[in-house]
């Protein structure tokens, strides 16, 4: 299961299908938007197009609706604030949902099945903001609150009730919580295992488990956490990836997970194990799919958020 290398890209799921937003490809923005079928195994499909060109926008999901929200075009370059959508089971292009509070490149998105938040960005300049949207309204952004810091491209994982928000560029050992029903600021959950940017995850309604990203611009990581989501604390160590990998982006089908990876230091590749869900870290140069379990032997696998 491989699709064309492309990295800055988002990805969301429903509980059937992952979805892979835009991206360089390798170098090059494209608009393009791909689909897999998560229970089965194959190569993404070409699926829809983006209105525009930009990458670097956060994505989140339902069962029903897909978003992508902001992102940075090259030209005219600038960050834009647009949020687009479509419905995951039909094919189309997507549709303007409405605006972003602000332009924003390199927001991360996390949901449950009625909202989706995003928060962090470069706009330009490190931000500390969060926003919302309910996926059954179309219509602009609202405030929800503040991230302890300013910080771009966080990991970010959720349950059905609390969302967790993960390291963040300029590289942080953070782990910073909300609770997705109720605005507000995020409140400090504990720390990571090692101060990491870009780093990328999923989960399910118990656990978030993420990896990858890069504790500083030159030194990539393959370190994989993992946390209780409805506990505070630190995260465990989980395992490694087979190779450290940069800028990755997350999302989750709600039983499996799925992860989307920018770069990565190996050729197109699949390993798979059996279980009641899957993980799948797939783009740049490396793609493979998990059982939801930590596994002695490390480096073989990246573990699901299922």
């Amino acid at each position: 299961m491989c699709i064309r290398d492309r990295s800055s890209s988002g990805a969301c799921a429903s509980s059937t299908r992952g979805v892979i937003f835009s991206g360089n490809s390798p170098s090059l923005q494209v608009n393009t938007i791909q689909i897999l079928t998560i229970s089965t195994t194959g190569n993404a499909q070409d699926f829809a197009d983006l209105p525009s060109i930009h990458s670097g926008g956060s994505a989140a999901g339902n069962a029903t609706r897909a978003l992508y929200m902001g992102g940075s075009a090259v030209s005219p370059a600038g960050d834009v604030n647009t949020i687009e959508f479509f419905t995951i089971a039909t094919t189309g292009n997507a549709q303007d949902f409405g605006d972003l509070t602000q332009s924003a490149g390199f927001r991360t998105g996390l949901s449950n099945q009625i909202r989706s938040v995003q928060g962090g960005s470069e706009a330009p300049g490190v931000t500390d903001v969060i926003d919302s949207n309910v996926f059954a309204s179309l219509g602009n952004a609202t405030d929800f609150g503040n991230l302890v810091s300013a910080a771009s491209s966080l990991g970010a994982f959720a349950s059905p009730t609390r969302g967790v928000f993960a390291g963040g560029s300029p590289a942080s050992n953070v782990l910073q919580y909300i609770t997705i029903a109720s605005a507000g600021n995020t409140t400090d959950f504990g720390d990571q295992s090692v101060s990491r940017e870009r780093v990328g995850g999923g989960s399910n309604s118990l656990r978030g488990v993420y990896g990858g990203g890069a504790a500083n611009p030159s030194s990539n990581s393959n370190v994989i956490d993992f946390i209780t989501i409805a506990t505070t604390g630190n995260a465990t160590d989980f395992g490694d990836l087979t190779a450290a990998k940069l800028s990755p982006g997350g999302a989750s089908n709600g039983h499996g997970g799925l992860d989307y990876t920018g770069f990565a230091l190996q050729r197109p590749s699949v390993n798979y194990m059996p279980g009641s869900g899957r993980g799948i870290a797939m783009g740049g140069y490396c793609l493979l799919y998990t059982s939801p379990s930590p596994r002695d032997q490390r480096g073989s696998r990246m573990p699901s958020s299922a």
